[in-house]
């Protein structure tokens, strides 16, 4: 890998050392200095930059808090009388010293984190992305004076959200009590550790730490412990208002051998208890950010928990709006604080009510606009709301999304994901963004991009960034590794006004998983065209599906249509995989192997999935011929042509990762290939 010499070329303009340059290696015996008063989550950051250095010299920098005893010194320093952004760092390098400043701990925490990846060449995914620095006899870093600037969006955060790899690569956390069959155990807190050094690392500074976190439970408890720890801000799911989901309730009331239904609507006693007890549970944490709002079970709309819910927007509407006032009330009263930080996510129905003008949100809340659509374009209130002085604004943005996907295999490039968040960017919608990123492992160049583009997007450049990100990690093959991902991004089929893809993995799982149903169907009653179908029964469109309309990507394009764009989508593939190819004849090592990890993987799973769906496309339209037959056998193929997703995840389950896919419970792909067995036997005609 030749990280360290293209950054402090790029950075710096200098590759060699000099007499002004700061020894750091070999006998330097350099040593860092960490005021006795700094934060945990900064002496952490401390003995990762100590441990970076052993990595690359074998020598170990001592960590003290004497600044006399500090020689050559690497030192913290906190201005304390600064009015600059508390995030905001600077870092410079002389012949004799290298000094981090800032206005607080968690601005050094960012600054020594530059200069790990900037001047060290230490890779902040290096856990993931498996690249760890060279190894070298001697280190010299070269003069340098860097200030930060403030960063442009103030909370920038990561969602740990639909994460069933992460949850069963390794040993179970512990066990979860949830009605809800894609979990059943926590995510190792080993795994939560690495997951969070990586977004400090980043200057990310804000985490979702998982999906339907109880924090009653101890298990469950520990990966906000982790994640407080490196001093994140904390908060919560958007289906988990105060820390309650609908699992948590029903939990807390089968603990006292109660089980009232789960609506503040009929129970709002019963809710507002569990609110209270929560609350007071997560107010035992620094930097807590309150999610408020009103939601189900699962991530459905509240009135599915509960028929007895009025059935009009404007009802539903103030339910919510009555929910969110009185959860800020709660959250004031445990905490003693008078205006805490809160947020409300404006997801499915949330964004179709607020479009209309029917939420009420309150004061000091920071409404939160979300893409809905895997990372392609803002949903309509994005545009609509009038921003009011005084009020702030943030998103919700996807790199990954179930179930249209992408979950197992990345699909958005760079220049799309800033292309839509300079938008929130420009609108006034900065600050705050948190961005779902499930599993982490499949999105590293998504990730490292956003970690730029968040801190300031008047420099960030999605090409260019690709260019450099694959220079960085493929000195080698730079240019074709660029090349490859480029066809590969560049490969999706795109539809409607907004360009939108529609065979992203969780999207072609989907429409083809409606198409067996409908092979069994004609097998059992002959072929009839389907009648048109509304959201509702009374011809309305019911909030949570309106809201979600998009997502499909495909809408009504005809099937033959929908057939010749997946087969051009799949020749582009073809294309990337063979590009990817040529990249990895030019690579050895980690290199090779993060390649096919991040990418052919990736190019290859798409394509065993995106030949099942064209082959049971093709099965489909034999059964509506009555040609049985021909039916199943194309199913058979379709099966055959899955199996080798099998292929693609084996090349990239290695060493640490053996058990990376054994969660694969969402796309579920083995069971994706059962059923389309049954399907087979079920239609086959007896001989």
């Amino acid at each position: 890998m030749n990280y360290l010499p293209y950054l402090i070329l790029l950075i710096l303009g200098l590759s060699c050392s000099g007499p002004s340059d700061f020894p750091l290696g070999g006998d330097a015996g350099a040593s860092i200095f960490l005021p006795s008063t700094a934060a945990p989550y900064l002496r952490l950051a401390a003995e990762d930059l100590a441990g970076d250095v052993e990595k690359i010299t074998g020598r170990r920098p001592t960590i003290t808090a004497d600044r006399a005893a500090c020689e050559p010194c690497i030192a913290l320093a906190r201005d304390t009388s600064s009015t600059e952004h508390p995030e905001r760092f600077h870092v410079d390098i002389t012949g004799q010293e290298v000094t981090i400043r800032g206005t607080s701990d968690r601005a050094l925490m960012h600054g020594v984190y530059y200069l790990a990846e900037h001047q060290l060449g230490v890779d902040p995914l290096y856990f993931w992305s498996g690249l760890e620095p060279e190894r070298r006899a001697d280190l010299t870093l070269a003069p340098m004076s860097y200030d930060s600037g403030e960063p442009d969006f103030d909370f920038r955060g990561w969602f740990i959200n639909d994460e069933d790899l992460l949850t069963e690569w390794m040993d179970s956390g512990g066990k979860r009590n949830i009605r809800y069959r894609y979990y059943g155990d926590v995510v190792n807190s080993e795994a939560m550790a690495h997951v969070v050094e990586a977004a400090v690392r980043l200057r990310f500074n804000l985490i979702i730490p998982a999906s339907f976190l109880d924090i009653g439970n101890p298990p469950e408890k520990a990966l906000v412990d982790e994640a407080a720890r490196r001093g994140l801000y904390l908060s919560m799911h958007h289906i988990e208002p105060l820390g309650v989901s609908a699992f948590t309730y029903e939990n807390y009331w089968a603990e006292r051998g109660e089980e009232p239904l789960f609506s503040y609507y009929s129970e709002p006693d019963k809710v507002e208890e569990v609110w209270r007890h929560y609350a007071g549970l997560w107010a035992e944490y620094p930097n807590v950010i309150w999610q408020v709002g009103l939601r189900g079970f699962g991530d459905r709309p509240m009135w599915m928990a509960d028929p007895g819910v009025p059935q009009s927007d404007a009802d539903r509407a103030g339910i919510i709006s009555d929910a969110m006032a009185r959860q800020q009330e709660i959250v004031t009263e445990v905490t003693g604080e008078d205006r805490p930080l809160m947020t409300t996510t404006l997801w499915a129905e949330g964004s179709y009510f607020n479009e209309r003008g029917l939420l009420d949100i309150p004061e000091d809340v920071i409404t939160v606009f979300a893409d809905n659509n895997s990372g392609w374009y803002w949903q309509a209130d994005f545009y609509d709301t009038e921003r009011e002085a005084g009020r702030k604004y943030g998103v919700y943005y996807h790199h990954q999304l179930w179930g249209w996907g992408p979950h197992l295999a990345q699909a958005i490039p760079p220049w799309q994901t800033g292309k839509v968040m300079r938008e929130a960017y420009t609108h006034g919608a900065n600050d705050y963004a948190i961005m779902n990123v499930s599993n982490i492992r499949e999105f590293l160049p998504g990730l490292t991009a956003s970690a730029k583009m968040l801190w300031s997007m008047e420099d960030f450049d999605g090409h260019d960034f690709l260019a450099r990100w694959s220079s960085n990690r493929f000195a080698e093959a730079a240019e074709a590794v660029t090349e490859a991902y480029t066809a590969y991004y560049d490969g999706y089929a795109l539809f409607g006004e907004q360009q939108m893809p529609g065979f992203l993995d969780g999207q072609s799982k989907y429409k083809g998983e409606g198409i067996l149903r409908s092979i069994e169907r004609i097998a059992k009653e002959g072929y009839t065209p389907p009648a048109p179908q509304t959201a509702s029964k009374d011809g309305q469109p019911d909030p949570f599906h309106a809201a979600l309309g998009g997502a499909s990507g495909v809408g009504t394009t005809p099937a033959d249509t929908l057939l010749y764009r997946l087969r051009e989508q799949l020749a582009a593939f073809e294309r990337a995989d063979s590009l990817t190819g040529l990249a990895l004849t030019q690579l050895a090592g980690v290199e090779r192997q993060l390649l096919v990890d991040n990418l052919q993987a990736h190019i290859r799973i798409q394509l065993a999935i995106g030949h099942w769906l064209e082959a049971v496309m093709q099965a489909e339209a034999a059964a509506r011929e009555n040609k049985l037959t021909t039916a199943a056998e194309l199913l058979n193929r379709a099966e055959r042509e899955l199996a080798t997703a099998a292929d693609a995840k084996a090349t990239a389950a290695h060493g640490k990762w053996e058990h990376w896919y054994r969660g694969d419970r969402k796309m579920n792909l083995p069971g994706l290939r059962e059923r389309t067995e049954e399907v087979a036997r079920q239609i086959a005609p007896s001989s």
